[in-house]
């Protein structure tokens, strides 16, 4: 079916700076009028609101190159079009997904704290990141299922969603040595409605990450690294955990004055528990040529 949609969004905002000591204040306010409209099968729905969205931004410089910053947020995410089809889309063989035109608007609020040190003197840079944020009114899945057959839509959440990221890196090199860790912590809960019943869902994935390198400025550079990563999904009373070890090396060098080549090759082993379900590599390579003094650059990949 055809579908037209037209978002509007006419808005007036005002922000506020001023420093004490060594804070930076950017508390901020903004109005906004929203109205949608939405024809299709010779029916028009049209919605129209408004929302008032603080945020709040606040620098902490612990020294000069030491930095923390809290962000806060709320705002309005709206449906994507595909949503609002009340026509069926034919997914597969045996699945349906058909649109629902009454979706309503989602509210997130938004917090982020993050620290940033980058030393000079002894080439160590340290990042680190928290966020959280809460949706309320989120757009849900929900699936009619008979036998092997499903028919699969879209509807507003009673129950709200969270979302947790914590994630960390430090750096350090020296003259002709780099490396790096990392690790990357992600948590969410969400409800699918499977025949009218909600489904409690989570996810929890970890990533950790070593690398080190070389640091020439005119020789080819080798880098090697391992990433471990951990993916925990909880469906019901129904729990999968799959892991994943991923080995790389990456390449790239510098020569005959414009070229540059560069090349990675990551194997990757996929298991749960109990065996190995795949093993799959990836190679990846480009080569660049920039002539000197030009403004153009050619590539191959």
């Amino acid at each position: 079916n055809h579908v037209s949609f037209h978002f509007q969004d006419a808005y007036a905002a005002l922000h506020y700076r001023f420093i004490s000591g060594i804070f930076t204040f950017d508390p901020g306010v903004s109005l906004h009028s929203y109205k949608t409209v939405t024809e299709q099968l010779g029916n028009t729905k049209d919605n129209a609101f408004t929302f008032f969205r603080p945020d709040l931004r606040i620098l902490m410089m612990l020294k000069d190159s030491e930095t923390l910053r809290l962000f806060y947020r709320s705002t309005r995410q709206f449906s994507d079009i595909n949503q609002l089809a009340v026509g069926y889309i034919f997914r597969n063989y045996n699945s349906f997904f058909q649109g629902n035109p009454n979706l309503e608007a989602a509210l997130f609020n938004v917090v982020n704290l993050n620290y940033q040190s980058i030393n000079i003197f002894n080439f160590t840079n340290i990042f680190g990141n928290f966020s959280y944020s809460k949706r309320y009114n989120a757009i849900q899945n929900t699936s009619s299922i008979a036998g092997i057959n499903s028919l699969r839509s879209a509807s507003n959440s009673y129950f709200p969603r969270e979302i947790y990221t914590v994630s960390g890196r430090i750096d350090k090199r020296s003259k002709n040595i780099k490396g790096g860790a990392s690790i990357n912590y992600n948590f969410s809960d969400f409800n699918n409605v499977i025949n009218n019943t909600p489904t409690v869902s989570s996810n929890f994935t970890q990533r950790y990450q070593l690398n080190i390198a070389t640091n020439f400025r005119t020789k080819p550079n080798i880098e090697i690294g391992y990433s471990y990563s951990i993916r925990d999904y909880k469906t019901g009373s129904v729990e999968s955990k799959f892991l994943t070890d991923a080995p790389y090396i990456r390449f790239d060098a510098y020569f005959l004055k414009g070229f540059v080549f560069n090349a990675k090759y990551t194997y990757n082993f996929y298991r749960n528990q109990d065996q190995t379900l795949n093993e799959y590599r990836f190679l990846e390579a480009d080569l660049s040529y920039t002539p000197n003094g030009s403004k153009w650059e050619f590539g191959l990949s």
